[in-house]
């Protein structure tokens, strides 16, 4: 509509150690579909997604649901305390992550589908070296394997919100698992957190 507004900006990070002084953009597309949803080069037929906006680990925000609700491993007392919590970070709601050896997990029945891409926001804030991390993994058996499709770790921080945009067609089951898992060397203020998570299905 007319006050629709596009912004642009860096992540926020360091390229070989020196800060970019200028980015450059090309072949920017914006498409709409017949209601007038946008879309970058196409829409989506289903969403699965959590903007952690229910302060639960029930949370559903996407047009297709959960299999259940999110599921911890190594921590305790759900999502309004121990070391992996929901709650307004930053302007966000988010999925904080923290301390060693611990693990998130949510499933969903993505049977069906062909194509998925996973976009979310995420911070690091206080990551010592390489060695700490949070990895986001996925799964389609369940949970008895996983594969890691990224690595968030040290020691860069973010002073503002960057978006990831990663594509998991490759992991498509009746039995899709995605988790969030910290490094053997995370810290209790060693901080990852998570936003506006949503996975792109047709």
């Amino acid at each position: 509509n007319a006050n629709t507004v596009i912004g642009l900006r860096g992540d926020g990070l360091k390229r070989n150690g020196v800060s970019p002084d200028r980015v450059w953009i090309d072949d920017l597309r914006i498409e709409t579909d017949s209601q007038g949803a946008v879309g970058g080069g196409g829409g989506c037929t289903e969403t699965l997604a959590d903007d952690y906006s229910s302060g639960g680990y029930g949370g559903s925000t996407g047009t297709l649901a959960w299999s259940g609700n999110w599921l911890e491993s190594g921590d305790c007392c759900g999502s309004g305390g121990g070391d992996f919590v929901i709650g307004f970070y930053n302007g966000r709601w988010v999925q904080r992550t923290r301390d060693d050896d611990r693990s998130i997990r949510r499933s969903a029945n993505l049977a069906g589908y062909t194509s998925a891409v996973m976009t979310y926001g995420f911070m690091r804030q206080a990551l010592d070296n390489a060695n700490d991390w949070t990895a986001v993994e996925v799964s389609s058996n369940g949970g008895s394997s996983w594969t890691e499709v990224f690595r968030h770790q040290g020691p860069d921080d973010e002073f503002d919100w960057a978006d990831m945009s990663t594509d998991i067609s490759a992991h498509l089951s009746a039995n899709f698992m995605l988790r969030f898992s910290t490094s053997p060397t995370l810290g209790n203020n060693d901080r990852v957190y998570f936003s506006q998570l949503s996975i792109c299905l047709n």
